[in-house]
């Protein structure tokens, strides 16, 4: 079973949304609502400057916590993220392939899972 060294995680979900990466055999979340104060953030009916901002913001966060790597091996995205949201992800954050849960409602690990068996 081969598991990717990097994997950066979004939840775009209105409540709990949250980023995760796993670096370094580290699992790091950021919950936006601490961050911004809004329990139910949507990344998507952000301004694009808020967008930008927003994600600049979250590789900040990553890089003082010694958690940025040049690039993800994996990224995931839930249901809810659209093709514009991961696009822009993947261009910050330099991710190389993208799992996205299309079930509505359902676990994002079963797309980690997904990617061990394959690889």
């Amino acid at each position: 079973m081969l598991i990717p060294k990097s994997v950066l995680s979004f939840a775009a979900a209105h409540h709990d949304s949250n980023l995760s990466v796993y670096v370094k055999n580290q699992l790091y979340t950021i919950e936006l609502e601490r961050i911004y104060g809004n329990r139910y953030l949507s990344f998507q009916t952000c301004s694009e400057a808020e967008q930008q901002s927003f994600l600049i913001s979250l590789k900040q966060i990553l890089k003082d916590k010694g958690l940025l790597v040049p690039s993800f091996d994996v990224g995931l995205f839930d249901w809810e993220s659209t093709a514009e949201t991961i696009q822009k992800f993947c261009e910050i954050f330099n991710v190389v392939k993208v799992y996205q849960n299309t079930v509505r409602n359902s676990n994002v690990l079963i797309l980690v899972m997904s990617y061990q068996t394959q690889n």
